[in-house]
């Protein structure tokens, strides 16, 4: 089986999982762990064989999908809702305690993709979404990743293991995680999408021989030993002249409004994409459903309402009114009367139809963006919406928004038959009135003019009826410009750059926390108080406690994505809150939990700016372990291999590489690595921390990790945090250290 138009990511491989057991599968990075469970999902080509699924299917993705929502409705998932059961799933998930900060507990809003949630939170949820499914068969890619040992330790006992909730389901767990291997029933081992051994536990482990012994014994060595311009022309016809300068006029009347609708569309652009890279973060963090399709919506429907209809409609919009106006005063000049009721038509017009057509516009736009929010989210989440076989009901739900924004495109086409027809009759009744009146004033006007008179106002009803629907739908569009500046105006970040920069060396590594605090919202708690420590240049720092305590809330203070409520942050004596953005985030590196990869080459991932040569970007491959990969996958290309949008079309733990090999390139005086291996395997895992040691020695690294082995030989671990009221003094507190600890290293 292989994914669509790429080589096979499996082999041929017989398998049997057994029926309420559990299975476990293991392997290094890239061995078809993933591509495993998405062939049993059914989102993999198949090549040969077939795959025999008994009963329904319950799917935790590697990343958390969450959707907008309450936090009961990401768990229930169009479930009914049984209190018992549910309570029951909240605990064995350990979700209680995060419930108890949430402002509204399980009703508690979440805002587009769950960013008002820490990894480990995600994750959980993701879990009690399954648990509470009562599937047949559960799929887990990687579910103890994103959660620190202690609660590893409850979700293994509580749900995974064999007296957990889901003991007599039969279970599928791609994983590392050396308990969860013990506890499995079955043990699958892959390497290079082939299956290479299959058993129980004890039975692969007796085998002196077993490649289960290799993985296992150098996952434990692995935790011992890292204990870390024209011309004049002249004429002859005068008429020639007159046309040649009324084509001159038209053509020049035609280029200033091509040329200012183009100018205005980059400027309203370039504004709207500036505001939104550089909002507060606080903007996204606002709870509010369709936050992400009201985005898309500006930039795609508004901006391109703006680029391709707006000039037309201008330009309709002046030439029939032109063409209005010399008819009314050929008509006036016949017939003065017949403008009295052309007035009245008017204001009529005026006031029924161009408010109706713009307040129809405007409901058009509003009501596509819940169409966009929720199309992309069910992109995201396609894998485990098949896997709970609720695609229908998405569709369903799909078609209901569709029909939700056809009700007001159908409103404005029936506006639109309304007014034809209204014109039309209006429009007819005109041009008898003008033919008696040439009649009836025959003796005081020649046959000629009368005649031009009538076959204008033949006309007039065409031409008002599309007066009527260009001025409709300039100012519709101008509701469009209206969107994009409301969007353009929103309150920024702070500056980019000040004038009072800092030394060119700077910063060399030292950081010190003053009574700092921050929240995310003004309106909201704080999530860190009076936190003071001091780190000198070079040390080694490890941040650790449990998922939601805020962690990476330090870390978002530190880059000023969040300012601070109280206190300060100094880098080598210099307050950051007066610093530049650019000077401040551009001398900071940070391999974050979640790798972020663009749509492009893999050179410019890796170097957007072009800042380096090649022999430097492929020694830092090199020194990433992705050299021989590249070579082998890229071929001629090289570095300009091309990196699908999210770097899909490479694996959780190259992509994770690929942010190590963009960190050795920039060598920053300050390394932050936001549980950067949380999600690979031990090797790779062991690859990037024995790097970070080997080629960051003389920088400040500063580590968020759930798993304590990474982080034995640094210097602190996160003295004195205060975080969301609870107190942490890690150094002092044996007890914590070594419940950890014993949690982190099963072999003890």
């Amino acid at each position: 089986m292989n994914w669509p138009k790429r080589m096979h990511s499996l082999l041929t491989m017989t398998i049997y999982f057994p029926e309420g057991q559990s299975t476990a599968i293991v392997g290094r990075v890239g061995s078809g762990k993933s591509s495993l469970l998405n062939a049993l999902l059914g989102n993999m080509e198949r090549i040969s064989g077939r795959v025999n699924i008994k009963g329904s299917i319950a799917y935790v993705a590697q990343q958390a999908w969450i959707f907008n929502g309450t936090l009961r409705d990401n768990i229930l998932f169009h479930k009914p809702f049984d209190a018992e059961r549910y309570e029951r799933i909240l605990s064995a998930c350990a979700l209680q305690q995060d419930l108890t900060i949430l402002p509204s507990g399980d009703l508690t809003l979440i805002g587009d993709k769950g960013i008002n949630l820490s990894g480990g939170q995600k994750q959980r949820i993701s879990i009690a979404r399954a648990c509470y499914s009562e599937a047949d068969v559960y799929l887990f890619d990687d579910p103890l990743a994103a959660v620190d040992a202690e609660v590893a330790s409850h979700l293994l006992r509580e749900v995974l293991g064999r007296h957990g909730l889901l003991a007599k389901k039969t279970r599928i767990i791609a994983t590392h995680h050396p308990k969860l291997i013990q506890n499995a029933d079955r043990i699958a081992m892959l390497e290079a999408g082939r299956l290479v051994e299959y058993g129980t536990y004890s039975k692969l482990t007796q085998s002196c021989n077993s490649r289960l012994n290799v993985f296992l014994i150098s996952r434990e060595a692995e935790e011992v030993e890292e204990a870390g311009m024209g011309s004049e022309v002249t004429t002859l016809n005068p008429h020639m002249t007159v046309g040649s300068s009324l084509l001159l006029f038209s053509l020049l009347g035609y280029l200033a409004l091509a040329v200012g609708n183009i100018r205005a569309v980059k400027s309203l652009h370039a504004a709207l994409l500036n505001c939104i890279l550089r909002v507060p973060t606080s903007f996204f963090d606002t709870v509010y459903f369709y936050l992400q399709g009201r985005v898309v919506n500006r930039f795609s429907s508004d901006v391109a309402a703006v680029d391709n209809q707006l000039m037309n409609s201008l330009r309709s919009s002046i030439q029939t009114s032109l063409q209005c106006l010399v008819t009314f005063a050929l008509t006036a000049s016949l017939s003065p009367w017949i403008i009295i009721p052309l007035f009245f038509l008017s204001i009529f017009y005026f006031n029924v139809f161009v408010a109706t057509s713009r307040q129809l516009k405007r409901i058009d736009s509003v009501s596509k963006s819940p169409i966009f929010s929720h199309f992309s989210e069910t992109l995201l989440g396609v894998d485990t919406i098949r896997a709970y076989g609720l695609g229908s009901l998405f569709v369903e739900i799909n078609a209901q928004r569709l029909d939700t924004n056809n009700m007001a495109v159908f409103a404005a086409a029936i506006a639109n038959r309304w007014l034809a027809v209204l014109l039309e009759t209006v429009g007819n009744v005109l041009t008898g009135l003008v033919a008696f009146a040439s009649v009836a004033t025959k003796g005081h006007l020649s046959a000629g003019f009368a005649g031009l008179v009538v076959s204008y106002a033949l006309n007039l009803t065409q031409t008002l009826n599309w007066l009527v629907r260009m001025t409709a739908e300039l100012e519709s569009n101008i509701v469009c410009v209206e969107r994009i500046k409301e969007y353009s105006e929103l309150p920024l970040e702070a500056p980019w750059e000040v004038e009072d920069k800092p030394a060119v060396d700077w910063p060399q590594g030292g950081i010190e926390f003053v009574n700092y605090g921050t929240r995310y919202r003004p309106d909201l708690d704080p999530v860190l108080r009076s936190i003071t420590c001091s780190i000198k240049p070079g040390e080694k720092i490890g941040i650790v406690g449990r998922t939601g305590s805020g962690k990476s809330s330090l870390v978002l203070g530190l880059f000023r994505v969040l300012e601070p409520a109280e206190g300060h942050i100094f880098i080598d004596g210099l307050d950051v809150s007066n610093l530049g953005l650019h000077d401040l985030r551009g001398r900071i590196t940070l391999i974050p939990q979640d790798p972020v990869l663009f749509s492009g080459t893999l050179r410019f991932n890796l170097d957007p700016f072009n800042s380096y040569d090649d022999v430097t970007v492929w020694e830092a491959l090199r020194l990433a372990d992705l050299k021989s990969f590249v070579e082998e996958l890229a071929g001629d290309a090289g570095l300009d291999m091309p990196v699908s949008e999210g770097g899909s079309n490479l694996s959780q733990g190259q992509r994770q590489l690929v942010c190590l090999a963009r960190a050795l390139l920039r060598r920053s005086k300050i390394l932050v690595l936001d549980e950067a291996t949380a999600a690979v395997d031990p090797q790779t895992d062991q690859l990037i921390q024995t790097t970070v040691r080997r080629e960051f020695t003389s920088s400040t690294v500063l580590t968020i990790a759930h798993r304590l082995n990474t982080i034995l030989d640094y210097d602190s671990l996160a003295p004195d945090l205060t975080i969301v009221g609870i107190y942490f003094k890690l150094l002092t507190t044996v007890t914590l250290i070594a419940s950890m600890f014993i949690k982190a290293f099963p072999i003890f």
